[in-house]
């Protein structure tokens, strides 16, 4: 059976969409490339699932930095062509 190229291609984006290992891995990179210096060190990915990104900071005042910061980090990461839809920050 002969697929059509319009098919094909949305196969292929919704495979490249998924949350598997690599783009966890995409994810990691990109956070720190995007967080301010002062964060960096103090913040980590913990995992993606269901387009919702985990992050574990070190200390409650990054925490509440974090929480500050949230809307332009998903602004960055979203412009990174992440589709997460929140980001949710755990002590």
């Amino acid at each position: 059976m002969i697929e059509k190229i319009g098919d094909i291609t949305k196969r292929i984006v919704d495979i490249w969409k998924t949350e598997d290992k690599n783009r966890e891995i995409d994810i990691d990179v990109l956070w720190n490339r995007i967080i301010d210096d002062n964060l960096q060190g103090h913040t980590y990915v913990n995992g993606m699932k269901n387009n919702i990104l985990y992050i574990k900071v070190d200390s409650s005042c990054y925490l509440s930095l974090l929480n500050m910061k949230k809307k332009e980090i998903l602004k960055k990461i979203k412009d990174n062509g992440f589709s997460i839809k929140k980001i949710v920050v755990k002590l």
